[in-house]
C-alpha cells in the first residue's frame, strides 16, 4: 500500500491487490452455525473503547455497527455476521444505498433465534416502509417478527445494552431531498457518537452537537473538484469545500468521513482528500 495512504489513516483489512471479498468465511463466536459467511465486505477500526464496523459509499450502500452499543445506522446492505450486534437500527432516510438491506436484517435475525430488533425510520416515512416490508414479506411467504417504530427530530430513545451501559439516543433535523434524520447517541450525558447520514452541511450548522460528538460519522460525496458545491448540493450532499470552510469548528477527537462517490476509485479519492487535508485537520480525520 502506497505510503499516502497509510500516512492519511486509511481504513483497510485488505490490499488493492486482493479479491473484494478476501476472507468469505469467518468464526463467529455466538453464532449457531459455527462458521459463518462474510457475505458483504465492511472495514472496522477501534475509536476510543467503541468499535466501528461499516462501508459507505454513495448509490452502492451504507451502514454502520457499534456493537458495544448494539446499534445500527442505516442498512443499505447487511452482511450476516453483524446479525447479532444490532438490536436497535436507526435508518436516516429511504434512499436505496441506505435501507436496501433491511429485509436481509429482519430475516437473518429470526432464522438465529434473536429478538427482534427496534426499527426507527423517519415518521413521514413510516408507512411506506412498512408497504415495503409487507411486500417483500408477501414476495418471500414468510412472516417475521420486528417492530417498526416512527421517529422525529428532537425525539430520545433510552436503553440499556446487556454489559449496563445506559445511552440516549436523539433525533436531529438534516436536509436531504426525502425526509431524513442525523443521529446522536450520549452515554452518561456526554455526546459519544454522532450521525449525519446524507444531508447538506447546514444540518452541521444547525446542530451544534455534530461538532463536538466525541466520533462524528459524516458524508462527504465530492472529494475534489471534480463536482462544483452546487451541484453537490443539488442533489443533498456535501462537498468538501463545505468542510474546509467550517474546519475551526470541528471539536471531535475522530472525524469518519465517508459516503464517497462511486465515479471515482477510493485510491484516487484519497489522493484527493490528503492534497486538500494535508494535516487531516490536526490528524483527526479518517478516510472510510
Amino acid at each position: 500500500m502506497s505510503s499516502f495512504l497509510l500516512a492519511f489513516n486509511f481504513i483497510t483489512d485488505v490490499k488493492f491487490s486482493e479479491p473484494f471479498l478476501l476472507h468469505p468465511y469467518s468464526q463467529t463466536e455466538n453464532s449457531i452455525f459455527g462458521q459463518i459467511m462474510r457475505d458483504i465486505f465492511y472495514r472496522t477500526k477501534q475509536l476510543d473503547d467503541l468499535t466501528l464496523r461499516g462501508s459507505s459509499r454513495a448509490s452502492v450502500q451504507s451502514f454502520w455497527n457499534i456493537p458495544e452499543y448494539e446499534i445500527g445506522f442505516d442498512i443499505g446492505a447487511h452482511p450476516w455476521d453483524l446479525t447479532s450486534s444490532i438490536r436497535h437500527l436507526f435508518i436516516s432516510h429511504t434512499h436505496r444505498d441506505h435501507i436496501g438491506g433491511l429485509y436481509q436484517f429482519i430475516a437473518r435475525r429470526q432464522k438465529l433465534n434473536l429478538l427482534p430488533p427496534r426499527i426507527f425510520v423517519p415518521a413521514p416515512m413510516l408507512s411506506r416502509v412498512q408497504k415495503f416490508l409487507e411486500i417483500w414479506q408477501e414476495l418471500d411467504n414468510s412472516s417475521f417478527k420486528f417492530t417498526l417504530l416512527p421517529i422525529i427530530a428532537g425525539e430520545r430513545i433510552s436503553w440499556e445494552t446487556g454489559e449496563g451501559r445506559i445511552l440516549e439516543l436523539e433525533a436531529l433535523t438534516t436536509r436531504h431531498r426525502v425526509p431524513s434524520l442525523g443521529y446522536v447517541v450520549r452515554e452518561n450525558g456526554i455526546p459519544r457518537v454522532a450521525y449525519s447520514g446524507d444531508t447538506l452541511p447546514e444540518a452541521l450548522d444547525e446542530n451544534p452537537v455534530f461538532y463536538h460528538a466525541n466520533i462524528l460519522i459524516m458524508e462527504m460525496t465530492s472529494a475534489n473538484g471534480l463536482y462544483s458545491p452546487e451541484s453537490i448540493h443539488f442533489f443533498g450532499h456535501t462537498h468538501f469545500q463545505d468542510i474546509l470552510d467550517r474546519k475551526e469548528f470541528f471539536g471531535n477527537r475522530h472525524i469518519v468521513l465517508s459516503h464517497f462517490t462511486c465515479r471515482q476509485s477510493m485510491n484516487l479519492l484519497c489522493r484527493h482528500v490528503a492534497k486538500v487535508f494535508p494535516d487531516r485537520l490536526k490528524g483527526r480525520l479518517i478516510v472510510w
